[in-house]
């Protein structure tokens, strides 16, 4: 459940469509983050949704895998799941810990 509401943001603005109603940056950081590494995957229902250039699109409907968190959690990538949730890497000091979270 906490992995829910960790991505709720970013997955309500995927469902909705608006991530593809932003322009260029936002909709790659979506695409390339979300989508493409599997973060959220796209469950049996569709949706119509209008792009940022007007044209009605058919889109699936997305959820949170999280099978796929518990394989970034189990293979060292927990500095790509901060950006993930945090929308920026993390900064260590000299002993480890993040100093800018």
């Amino acid at each position: 459940m906490k992995i829910d509401i960790q991505f709720h943001n970013t997955l309500s603005k995927v469902n909705s469509g608006l991530w593809l109603q932003l322009e260029g940056a936002y909709g790659r950081h979506i695409a390339n983050n979300f989508l493409e590494t599997k973060v959220f995957i796209p469950t049996k229902f569709k949706t119509v949704i209008r792009d940022g250039y007007g044209r009605l699109r058919t889109m699936p409907i997305f959820k949170v895998n999280r099978k796929r968190i518990e394989e970034l959690e189990d293979t060292g990538e927990q500095d790509f799941l901060f950006f993930l949730t945090n929308g920026y890497y993390p900064e260590y000091d000299s002993e480890g810990e993040i100093i800018n979270e």
